[in-house]
């Protein structure tokens, strides 16, 4: 018998196995069992508004718990995730939001505006969610976190996934010419993911502080692999030196994927 290689496996095993486990630390912490649990509510509310296997989702956001929910909350019901690089400008976020037909936008409230902006020229999206922790909801956007506490925390309806199917299309900085976008399975990602348990020797018991963009490639993978040995995502939104120097000392941080850029940073 054939088992598809499907990464919705690795947030199932994480919460199956080590439930009461810190999964993620951002503000607030949350256990295994709540963090398959907030993906859940995410794909039953997506559902719930028309999202179907094969729907483009796209997410713009710094690093966050949302960020982390949003890989797992579409890719069990079969959507594909567009993750975008929150660096580029509004008219590169709206080639990318038409060229890839994306129905559904999850945008951090610190972008907003950004979206509003090129909201009249987007082609396809019926719906504008906005993911924040604190702050008023801006007019027009529906607030992510009573959307998802509106939804049920169990599993959603099971779909017929195969390997090959997609779960993102991640698009490039267009540095070059308009971005061009790179469509990743399933069996692509969870092989991905294996590469860098193997070559970083990621083990259960690891803390991750999160200073690489989780729009980068995925996050180089990690979203999939700490979470498959259901290690701990310390969430880091945004390049602090101070910051960065107190969570490694608090969380114990046992290691970080660091850019020249952030290593510059906190040598300094």
């Amino acid at each position: 018998m054939n088992v598809p290689l499907l990464v919705n496996d690795f947030i199932r095993r994480a919460s199956s196995l080590y439930p009461d486990k810190t999964a993620v630390v951002d503000g607030r912490r949350y256990s295994y069992a709540e963090f398959h649990q907030r993906a859940n509510r995410l794909s039953n509310a997506l559902l719930k508004l028309g999202i179907r296997k094969g729907d483009r989702v796209c997410i713009l956001s710094p690093n966050s718990h949302f960020f982390l929910e949003s890989f797992y909350g579409t890719s069990q019901i079969g959507a594909i995730l567009v993750p975008l690089n929150y660096r580029l400008v509004a008219g590169d976020h709206e080639y990318i939001l038409n060229h890839a037909g994306v129905k559904a936008v999850l945008v951090d409230l610190e972008y907003t505006k950004v979206v509003d902006q090129i909201r009249p020229n987007l082609k396809t999206v019926e719906h504008w969610i906005v993911a924040k922790d604190e702050g008023e909801t801006p007019a027009g956007w529906t607030d992510w976190e009573q959307m998802v506490q509106a939804a049920s925390p169990a599993p959603p309806p099971s779909i017929d996934l195969g390997e090959n199917d997609l779960v993102s299309i991640n698009y490039t900085s267009g540095t070059t010419a308009r971005p061009k976008g790179v469509m990743l399975t399933h069996r692509t990602l969870y092989i991905n993911a294996y590469g860098l348990l193997v070559h970083l020797g990621v083990r259960h018991e690891d803390i991750e502080l999160w200073t690489l963009p989780m729009f980068h490639c995925n996050g180089w993978g990690g979203v999939y692999a700490l979470t498959g040995v259901a290690g701990t995502h310390i969430v880091l939104r945004t390049v602090d030196a101070k910051k960065i120097f107190e969570l490694i000392e608090k969380e114990q941080v046992t290691f970080a994927c660091m850019g020249p850029a952030v290593l510059r940073a906190i040598l300094d």
